[in-house]
């Protein structure tokens, strides 16, 4: 539905030469999409074990909605996170639903956090607490974040439309930055204190 709603304004621009929203629409028409995201529930991911090329598919058509021009996920990166013990290793070449849930927790957060910041977020329980908790966190923040942004696109004119977008796009650009700016200074708190924790215990037992 998505690309047949692009295909119509591109008709419409190019045979009558009437912009008709272009801008406006396509930013409707993606929030439209992540809207309608849901990360799925643990029970609904596959019981079956994958291959590599099993995984990477089940991935990219689970998040294509947040790809914007590099993929989210390849072979090459899954390599590297089993080689870096960041998901378990594959046994006999297959995939359980456990790297699953790393691995889609890993492409959500992977944008703003590294690796190390990561996985030191992701350890404060058996993996299905800490899944259900991502995915509860992520389908709520999809449904209120889309709708908001919803109202304000809903809001602009046509006669300004581009410099309205460019101010939307702006704004919440610089949301993102705040977010993972405190972000990133709690993992660096959180690495601190388990630091002094450890020296202290260093400490301790040599008196």
């Amino acid at each position: 539905m998505y690309h047949n709603i692009e295909y119509l304004y591109e008709f419409w621009y190019n045979v009558f030469g009437v912009k008709v929203m272009f801008a406006k629409r396509r930013v409707q028409s993606y929030l439209l999409e992540l809207s309608n995201y849901n990360v799925p529930n643990v029970d609904a991911l596959p019981q079956m074990n994958f291959y590599m090329e099993q995984v990477i598919s089940y991935l990219e058509n689970n998040l294509k909605v947040f790809e914007i021009d590099d993929k989210l996920i390849t072979s090459s990166m899954v390599n590297n996170y089993v080689k870096g013990n960041i998901i378990p290793a594959p046994v006999n070449k297959k995939y359980s639903k456990v790297q699953l849930t790393y691995l889609l927790e890993i492409c959500s957060l992977k944008n703003v956090l590294t690796l190390n910041e990561i996985m030191n977020i992701i350890d404060f329980g058996p993996y299905k607490d800490v899944y259900t908790y991502y995915k509860s966190i992520q389908d709520e923040l999809v449904n209120s974040i889309s709708g908001s942004v919803k109202k304000s696109v809903s809001k602009i004119k046509k006669d300004n439309e581009d410099i309205e977008l460019k101010k939307l796009a702006m704004e919440l650009a610089l949301k993102a930055n705040i977010y993972k700016t405190l972000s990133e200074k709690i993992v660096m708190l959180l690495e601190q204190k388990k630091y002094e924790e450890i020296e202290k215990l260093k400490k301790d037992l040599l008196k």
